[in-house]
């Protein structure tokens, strides 16, 4: 079965079909079908609808505008069993996701079934599936990716970030760096603590914001407790997007040395306390990471017993200068 997808509420649709020869075993198709072909009838159904007919009309070219039922042979010599039908309106109305067209009667033929697929949208639009139009000019010049855009999980967040924003502008891209030429950002509101988002193993909290993060129902060694974020789990230390312990508090952020005072851990009961200060999560790209949380005994017993998904949120409502 021939199977198709055609926008709901499609006008005038023109359809090509194969009609096989059922008195040979080559596959060839059969020619000098018209619709006044004794017994050659067409139907369509609908989804929990009753067969309806489509009353073949003769067509007087190939090219010819649409008419409903047409049906004309294209070449019996050059394409021979290739038909055009042109589709009643009906067909493809609204209210249903698909229809089957079936061709049959006429002698030595081989019924044929057309199943359509009715869409909610073109698929031959140049709109993508949130509604922005993709330009040529806009894909075409965007900068070739490189290798400081990479990292072991993909693409940088940045960068995928500030192509979204490209794409979204008003106006087009009209060369390679603008894409780096945005004017920068500052924040010129106070920041709000809030609450991050812990729902077991995950850990959302929004860039730019003072991080105040309750983990419980942890069993940790106080002697020496550290929290990192990285982009995946082969980073090194060092190199993490963020890294608090109990002793001097931060210790690093994106991959360099960080200031002590801008993020701080806390240990009481079960419950482990995390706070980094909103001029630090600010620099902190958004996208999806894996946090570890160890501990350290006196005696340089190490256990990492917690860890999962940190997401780090971009900023929605920013002022900026």
């Amino acid at each position: 079965m021939a199977k198709i997808a055609i926008k709901k509420a499609s006008t005038d649709v023109t359809q090509y079909i194969f009609v096989q020869d059922s008195s040979v075993t080559t596959g060839a198709g059969l020619t000098g079908l018209t619709f006044e072909t004794a017994s050659l009838v067409c139907y369509y159904v609908r989804p929990l609808a009753a067969a309806v007919e489509i009353p073949l009309v003769t067509l007087a070219l190939v090219t010819t505008e649409h008419t409903n039922g047409g049906f004309i042979e294209i070449d019996s010599t050059n394409m021979p069993g290739h038909y055009r039908i042109d589709l009643p309106d009906g067909i493809c109305a609204t209210g249903v996701d698909s229809v089957v067209v079936h061709l049959k009667g006429a002698a030595d033929m081989v019924p044929v079934n057309l199943e359509i697929q009715l869409t909610n949208f073109d698929l031959n639009s140049v709109t993508n599936a949130v509604g922005t139009v993709v330009t040529a000019t806009n894909l075409t010049n965007l900068p070739a990716i490189t290798a400081d855009w990479l990292t072991a999980a993909g693409i940088k967040a940045d960068a995928v970030t500030e192509i979204q924003s490209g794409l979204a502008a008003t106006t087009d891209l009209t060369s390679s760096s603008d894409v780096w030429t945005y004017g920068s950002r500052t924040l010129t509101q106070s920041a709000t603590s809030i609450t991050a988002a812990v729902s077991g193993s995950s850990i959302t909290d929004i860039r730019g914001n003072d991080w105040d993060i309750d983990v419980t129902s942890l069993t940790l060694d106080s002697n020496l407790i550290q929290f990192t974020i990285k982009r995946s789990y082969e980073d090194a230390d060092a190199a993490a997007l963020l890294m608090i312990d109990t002793d001097t508090g931060l210790l690093y952020l994106n991959g360099a040395a960080g200031t002590a005072g801008d993020g701080s851990l806390s240990y009481a009961g079960t419950t482990l306390t995390i706070v980094t200060k909103a001029s630090a999560t600010a620099q902190l790209p958004p996208g999806t990471y894996v946090y570890g949380i160890q501990s350290i005994t006196a005696a340089g017993a190490v256990a990492e017993s917690y860890g999962g998904t940190f997401v780090i949120t971009a900023d929605r409502v920013r002022a900026t200068t």
